[in-house]
């Protein structure tokens, strides 16, 4: 596994457990950041999940929790909710962000199709516009 890319694994294993398309990750700006901050923090249990992921044909990758250890289980929790969120979260309860910027960028505002909160500005008179299904729909 020494000659594979370990940060563009990191964003196979990110798209594979998010749902979300690389350039989505990409678009976050955040990609490098989150990558460098998680091997830092568990380098050894970062290595061990890409070197099963690796080893594991796409198609028969699954989240199942069996296949995975307690601690590879948490750490995949802790990606899911570090590109959802921007929170990294230390134990089950305790957590903290990265950045303002990873609060922003959370997968979280475009999944639900709005926007973080105190974080961009809606425009004068936002606020009376009605927003109905069909149009999120269209999209």
């Amino acid at each position: 596994m020494s000659r594979v890319n370990t940060y563009d694994l990191f964003l196979k294993l990110s798209e594979t457990i998010t749902g979300f398309t690389r350039v989505d990750l990409l678009s976050t700006g955040l990609d490098v950041h989150y990558y460098e901050f998680i091997n830092a923090k568990e380098p050894k249990t970062l290595k061990e999940l890409l070197k099963k992921y690796y080893f594991v044909p796409c198609s028969d990758f699954s989240l199942d929790k069996s296949y995975f250890s307690e601690e590879l289980n948490f750490l995949i929790k802790q990606i899911i909710l570090l590109w959802y969120t921007g929170r990294w979260y230390i134990n089950s309860v305790n957590y903290y962000y990265l950045s303002s910027e990873s609060y922003k960028q959370g997968l979280i505002w475009k999944a639900i199709n709005a926007h973080p909160f105190g974080a961009n500005p809606t425009g004068y008179g936002s606020w009376g516009k009605s927003i109905y299904l069909e149009d999120i729909n269209d999209k």
